[in-house]
C-alpha cells in the first residue's frame, strides 16, 4: 500500500514549477490523487492553495516541486 502511494505520488512532482495536488480520501491508496493546478512559481502555488483552502476548507492539498520527495 505504501509503494502504490509513492508511486502516485511521484507522478505529480514536476521536474520544473510547482503543482497543487488534491486527495480523494475516497480512492484507492495508489489512486487518491489529482491534479488541481500547475504554477511556475511557488508563491503563485501558495497563494492559490490558500485561497483554495478558504473556499474548500475541508479539501486536503498539498504543493509539489521538484524538490520534493
Amino acid at each position: 500500500m505504501i509503494e502504490a502511494m509513492q508511486k502516485d505520488k511521484e507522478k505529480f512532482i514536476p521536474e520544473s514549477g510547482y503543482n497543487v495536488v488534491g486527495v480523494d480520501d475516497f480512492d484507492l491508496p495508489g489512486e487518491q490523487l489529482y491534479l488541481i493546478k500547475h504554477f511556475a512559481a511557488r508563491e503563485e502555488a501558495e497563494a492559490f492553495l490558500a485561497a483554495r483552502k478558504k473556499a474548500h476548507p475541508g479539501e486536503k492539498a498539498y504543493i509539489y516541486g521538484p524538490d520534493t520527495k
